[in-house]
């Protein structure tokens, strides 16, 4: 299997991871967000202005913090499994250390 296969395959597992840990990170925010209205006793509606507001605040926040964690994961993946000579230059210096932010 060559370095281009080998890289092919790894990009589109961890696309995969990706988009399922955003989901599931988005998902946990909007719970712990309409928690606190089930506590209370009060049924949101969705004309009311904390839900309008707050909903693409929580998917942005979501995505922010998706992005920092699925590149630390990868990067952590990359390191533990010791794939930095199986894979290609540009995917190892994506994530890097240097080069996360």
């Amino acid at each position: 299997m060559t370095k281009s296969t080998r890289s092919f395959i790894f990009t589109v597992c961890t696309m995969i991871l990706n988009i399922a840990m955003t989901l599931a990170i988005i998902l946990f925010l909007v719970v712990l967000f309409f928690v606190p209205f089930f506590i209370i006793g009060k049924t949101p509606t969705s004309d009311n202005f904390i839900i309008q507001a707050g909903l693409p605040v929580i998917i942005v926040l979501g995505l922010i913090i998706s992005l920092k964690l699925f590149t630390a994961t990868t990067a952590g993946i990359i390191k533990l499994f010791h794939l930095e000579n199986k894979l290609d230059e540009k995917i190892i210096r994506r994530y890097s250390k240097e080069n996360r932010f």
